[in-house]
């Protein structure tokens, strides 16, 4: 989720406590709608989108119908680099792709390799991610960039965080992550679109 403030920049206006707020973030440790009420309000999202998922992130997301977007198709490779150079991603792309009822997001598109995901998406599918919505839930697929290079998984915080893949092939395993190793939520994967041929 972009607020436009560092996690340090948040634990100082909002008051939050550090360690806290970087475990909430991170989705090592879960937190309650309480505390989910209070990061909405500060974020000027839903309390119930950051608690379980199950609203829209905002409220105008409400509208069922919206109008045809057009976003950018990025490589694979320029999608592990949208955490350091996200302007020249989105200037340069490959392709564009209109859609239409997504909610409110910055929204981009690549091209799945791999079938590590395939139950979801299989490889060659295009998915549609939001680069606003970093915020981890358990479950959820996401891009990431790991070394980077860009993964798609599903999040899963316990018993260790580890990003997980959802494939027939099982040749592929959880990628178990540690406090040394440089990864990054590049965005949430919120659709996928695979043509047969």
């Amino acid at each position: 989720m972009r607020s436009g403030l560092s996690q340090a920049q948040c634990v100082e206006r909002f008051g939050w406590n550090r360690n806290t707020f970087k475990s909430n973030l991170n989705g090592n440790t879960a937190f309650g709608f309480e505390a989910a009420k209070a990061y909405a309000a500060a974020f000027k999202v839903r309390a119930e989108w950051l608690y379980d998922g199950t609203e829209p992130m905002r409220a105008e997301a409400k509208v069922s119908v919206r109008e045809p977007i057009v976003i950018p198709i990025i490589s694979w490779v320029a999608a592990g680099d949208l955490r350091e150079m996200p302007d020249l991603a989105f200037q340069h792309p490959i392709d564009t792709l209109t859609v239409s009822d997504l909610p409110q997001g910055e929204w981009c598109a690549t091209t799945i390799r791999g079938d590590s995901m395939d139950r979801l998406s299989p490889e060659g599918s295009t998915i549609i991610f939001d680069v606003s919505d970093k915020m981890l839930m358990r479950g959820r697929p996401y891009l990431f960039s790991r070394r980077g290079e860009a993964t798609f998984k599903l999040w899963e915080p316990e018993p260790i965080p580890h990003l997980a893949p959802y494939s027939t092939n099982p040749i592929h395993k959880p990628i178990f992550l540690n406090t040394d190793e440089e990864w990054n939520v590049i965005g949430r994967v919120r659709r996928s679109i695979y043509d047969f041929t």
